[in-house]
């Protein structure tokens, strides 16, 4: 659990200048959205690389891709990465807010697949093993469970960014089924509070409430 929200932290981070940039009119220039953009960026290289032939599907490129990210969002956001120390002194206390919500909205659905892990009803079945599907091929389109020697014939993007946090973090995909669930818990919980608190006019303790009050809706 701790190696995986380390992870997200860290493709956070590689994403977060180009994600201020992006993002600069809200009022946490889009700190909460780190992640997700950090995790689409590298995912979205990953899927054309290994589709064009250029990168294979491994710990490697993912690690070279990450940095490629991480080069990028530093020279698109270099004025921002400059005025990164002041503006984490003068937001202190909402981007720790957001940073307390992600870690117990996570931890919160950690807890809950711990008691009741299994990997069945509804599509999750499938969802792994196409999750597996992506995992054990070397470019894409991967290759199709059901039927062999043939591509997948579904639409895979998110089974791509689940098997690449699984890739790398070395782990099995049974057990990054049940975090990948509570990553998108968390990750749906501090945008919605991060748009909440946007809409929000007057003290700290009413963006607050209205950012809870939107993760609540």
């Amino acid at each position: 659990v701790l190696g995986w929200w380390l992870t997200l932290q860290l493709f956070g981070l590689a994403a977060l200048p180009l994600t201020m940039r992006l993002l600069k009119n809200l009022p946490d220039r889009g700190w909460a959205f780190a992640r997700p953009v950090g995790l689409l960026a590298v995912g979205y290289l990953l899927w054309l690389g290994a589709t064009l032939g250029v990168v294979s599907n491994s710990w490697s490129s993912i690690v070279g891709l990450l940095l490629v990210v991480a080069a990028l969002s530093v020279v698109a956001g270099w004025r921002e990465l400059v005025a990164l120390p002041a503006f984490l002194r003068e937001r202190r206390r909402p981007l720790i807010a957001v940073e307390a919500l992600f870690a117990l909205a996570f931890l919160l659905w950690v807890v809950v697949r711990a008691y009741d892990p299994a990997i069945s009803g509804t599509e999750k079945p499938m969802e792994l093993l196409f999750t597996n599907g992506v995992l054990r091929s070397d470019q894409f389109p991967p290759i199709d469970p059901w039927l062999s020697g043939y591509p997948i014939s579904y639409y895979y993007f998110g089974y791509v960014i689940a098997a690449m946090l699984t890739r790398f973090d070395g782990i099995d995909a049974r057990f990054a089924f049940n975090l990948m669930l509570p990553t998108l818990f968390a990750l749906t919980v501090t945008g919605a509070y991060s748009i909440g608190s946007a809409l929000a006019l007057g003290s700290l303790r009413r963006r607050v409430g209205q950012g809870l009050l939107a993760v609540g809706l």
